[in-house]
């Protein structure tokens, strides 16, 4: 269902989308930080199985943006897996409490406190744990690192990848 996540414009390598659909895998509530066009989304619903819910988080500046992520993501959003939340993560914080995600993957603002909020945020939405994972790992993107080393202990890198993941069993 829908297009191949690397027909999708976006920054994450085939890796990556790869090791992010593997991880969906049998994930019933994701929810997903920073969206852009909806290439990591696709490659999250791709493994997601059927009644499962994505939650789509991205203040889509741009109508245009914002477009293209409906028009990829279009199958989806009919079949009612797709929840789109147009705010900033710390703006869609009322209408994201409640949900207990199974995943949620981190790739909105990139700089300090965004990060450290976007993984608190996190914490909130994984009452009973789960997979805490984001993007941009890497020189590039200074802050991100620096973030995940302060807030995250015992977090692991995907091999060759920019992606940073922790396996949550308690908070």
């Amino acid at each position: 269902m829908g297009l191949d996540p690397l027909r999708i414009e976006g920054w994450m390598s085939e890796g990556e989308l790869a090791w992010l659909a593997e991880q969906a895998a049998g994930k019933m509530t994701v929810v997903e930080m920073g969206s852009y066009k909806g290439r990591s989304a696709m490659a999250l619903l791709s493994r997601m199985p059927v009644g499962a819910m994505l939650h789509a988080v991205d203040a889509w500046w741009d109508d245009k943006i914002y477009a293209a992520f409906r028009t990829n993501l279009r199958e989806h959003l009919d079949a009612g897996r797709v929840t789109m939340h147009r705010a900033t993560t710390s703006q869609a914080f009322g209408s994201l409490v409640g949900i207990e995600a199974e995943m949620v993957f981190i790739d909105a603002g990139h700089d300090y406190d965004n990060v450290v909020g976007d993984i608190q945020l996190a914490r909130i939405l994984m009452p009973r744990g789960g997979l805490l994972c984001g993007h941009d790992y890497c020189d590039q993107w200074p802050d991100v690192p620096r973030a995940v080393r302060d807030v995250v202990p015992g977090f692991k890198v995907v091999e060759g990848e920019r992606i940073w993941y922790k396996e949550v069993t308690a908070w």
